[in-house]
């Protein structure tokens, strides 16, 4: 089935990863492939990922457009593109108010099955620099990360430097926002299938890890050591 046109403005994937990566998860909609063909005119089969970026996009309908490597970077801001842009709707948030609205994915990028137990979620609050925030989706992704779950009042878009920098692990996670994290943690904690642990820093900058059942605790009673 075809997927629908999003209504906002398409944005331009480069890098062999990412572009590999959103062809394989296929969430998006495929506009256009750009490739770059030296000068001593190599084919796409020069590069094994390429020629399966080729494949893959010529296999959706997507007819590849050769241009020069400079005509290339003028999409990507001068960014490294590794000789392929392709031009894709955006990803976007989903926004969701209660635990239960989350669905996890398979390997491939689709949706599974609602989550449950055994799956393993992260909660990132108050990462806004696209740097910071595809380093810990390439990280979450390795470590076996179901879903995720941002602020949606200081969160960070979901752009190609994200996916770039991701090596297109944003093309595989679910990233699901709240607006509400305070009563989205409450309806959580009611999830008798989930251990929540959260880390903070100390005054010392040292690393602190928390669990559910320590943030319960209650606090001892004072002794008085005069009597």
């Amino acid at each position: 089935m075809k997927k629908e046109l999003k209504k906002s403005k398409p944005e331009y994937l480069y890098g062999l990863n990412p572009v590999l990566a959103s062809l394989t998860a296929n969430r998006r909609q495929f506009l256009k492939l750009y490739l770059n063909i030296n000068e001593k005119g190599n084919s796409p089969k020069s590069h094994p990922k390429i020629e399966k970026i080729y494949r893959m996009a010529t296999s959706f309908g997507v007819k590849p457009k050769f241009m020069g490597r400079n005509q290339l970077s003028d999409f990507t801001k001068s960014r490294p593109h590794q000789n392929v842009v392709l031009k894709v709707s955006k990803l976007e948030q989903i926004n969701i108010q209660r635990f239960s609205d989350i669905q996890v994915f398979n390997s491939l990028g689709k949706t599974k099955a609602k989550v449950g137990r055994g799956k393993l979620i992260l909660f990132i609050d108050g990462v806004t620099d696209p740097q910071n925030f595809g380093s810990i989706l390439r990280s979450a992704m390795f470590l076996g990360v179901d879903a995720i779950i941002v602020n949606k009042k200081d969160a960070c878009g979901l752009t190609p430097t994200v996916s770039k920098v991701s090596s297109g692990a944003l093309e595989f996670l679910p990233i699901y926002s709240v607006k509400f994290v305070k009563d989205f943690l409450a309806d959580l904690k009611k999830n008798q299938d989930f251990l929540i642990v959260s880390t903070n820093i100390d005054e010392d900058g040292k690393e602190i890890l928390n669990t559910e059942e320590e943030n319960n605790l209650e606090e001892p009673e004072e002794v008085d050591s005069s009597q």
